[in-house]
């Protein structure tokens, strides 16, 4: 299933609606949370559009769609697949809810969301709109899909008879080695810890007597990036979790290549002064 996300792009990325948002709504404030909403949203409609054509090809196969349990599994791969290649952009874009930075003074401190500045931290609709979508897409796109994976790698270790549990999920775990077969979860971990440290890790503060100086800088993302790509390369190298060499092959080029690139990208990497508060 990695495979996939490395020749998906980014499904935050992939449109940009933020012009068609302030135009309907005539509001630059809530373009933010509408988009985190829209979304939040994309596994929903992707997967009942995905449920709609398994159906018409069901019924152009004259095959029953109710209590089958092809029709079951199919639809139980294709979601998981949907979730597997949304998941990191949703999950990035929720964080990022939470990830505000200070532009007041030290005594009277007033926080502002980095993502979009015209949203103003903890107040009433920031508040509401994280009680209302923040949470529960941490919960739906991130615990949830964690804890059903876990589930997976679990029951098929406790299964006696592994070959039809695994042939019903072969996108999880076909291409692993039995002992491995929790892998996706490794994975899993590796994209949380990156996406937590690329939002929460972009700001730092320096405190210069009176002055609170505040800075665009990308160091401790890009070294904390960079050490989780190693420490994955090298139990990609010592491991090989995959069944075929050329998987393993290509896992650990994809690394490396990866890693690489963000080693390359320290050389250019500055910190630059983006606001500064006085009392």
């Amino acid at each position: 299933m990695e495979a996939i996300t490395k020749i998906t792009p980014t499904n935050k990325d992939a449109l940009s609606i933020d012009c068609f948002i302030a135009l309907a709504k005539g509001d630059n404030y809530d373009v933010f949370f509408i988009k985190l909403l829209l979304l939040v949203l994309q596994p929903i409609i992707f997967i009942a559009i995905a449920a709609l054509i398994w159906m018409i090809i069901f019924r152009m196969q004259k095959k029953s769609i109710m209590n089958n349990p092809a029709f079951r599994t199919r639809l139980i791969m294709t979601s998981i697949v949907i979730v597997y290649v949304l998941q990191p952009g949703i999950i990035k874009s929720t964080f990022q809810l939470f990830n505000c930075a200070n532009f007041g003074p030290t005594d009277d401190p007033v926080y502002y969301l980095i993502e979009d500045t015209n949203v103003q931290c903890w107040e009433p609709k920031h508040v509401t709109w994280t009680l209302a979508l923040g949470i529960p897409s941490v919960i739906i796109w991130l615990i949830i899909p964690s804890a059903y994976l876990l589930y997976l790698v679990i029951r098929r270790k406790v299964t006696k008879n592994p070959e039809p549990f695994v042939k019903k999920y072969n996108v999880v775990f076909d291409t692993y080695k039995e002992k491995h077969c929790y892998w996706e979860v490794v994975i899993l971990l590796r994209k949380v810890l990156i996406i937590i440290f690329t939002v929460f890790l972009t700001y730092t503060y320096l405190q210069v007597k009176f002055i609170l100086i505040s800075l665009i800088n990308s160091l401790p993302q890009a070294y904390l990036s960079f050490i989780t790509l190693m420490v994955a390369y090298t139990v990609q190298l010592f491991i090989r979790p995959f069944i075929y060499p050329c998987l393993n092959s290509a896992e650990k080029l994809s690394i490396f290549a990866t890693g690489f690139i963000l080693f390359t990208a320290l050389f250019f990497v500055r910190s630059n002064f983006f606001y500064i508060s006085q009392p």
